[in-house]
């Protein structure tokens, strides 16, 4: 589930507002007849009408629509499109953190697979001239 949605996320279209070029003559040619020229409403970058919550990313060098953000981790921006998966891909992100951090220091690992931790523990405690049996493996692990 996490590798799809990973996937998904990173190779997804988010949503790009695309226009041909006949579209945007007449998308500007209406703006200048009009008079409305906003660039809330407008990307003089990308020359096309942006619908709300729309924005340019300028790594992307592309319109979004309903774009939340640029995510480094999936290298894409997040957007209308891609929006869920990216969700997905963090609450599995979430579930797998917590298992690993549950595992490593709640769960009942026996002692063996952590020898050299054990031996750094014995080399402090005779380095600080610790007497042994004062020394709890049970706290390390």
């Amino acid at each position: 589930m996490l590798f799809y949605s990973f996937y998904k996320a990173w190779k997804l279209d988010p949503g790009t507002i695309t226009a041909t070029h006949g579209e945007r003559k007449r998308i500007i040619v209406n703006l200048a007849e009009d008079g409305s020229l906003d660039f809330k409403s407008f990307c003089p970058t990308c020359l096309v009408r942006r619908p709300i919550r729309s924005k340019h990313c300028s790594i992307c060098d592309c319109c979004v629509a309903r774009m939340d953000h640029h995510c480094p981790w999936v290298d894409n921006c997040i957007g209308v499109d891609n929006h869920a998966s990216f969700m997905i891909y963090l609450f599995s992100v979430i579930v797998c953190y917590t298992y690993v951090v549950y595992g490593a220091f709640c769960s009942n690992i026996p002692l063996t697979k952590f020898s050299w931790l054990c031996y750094i523990a014995l080399y402090n405690a005779n380095s600080l001239k610790i007497p042994h049996n004062s020394v709890s493996f049970v706290s390390l692990v």
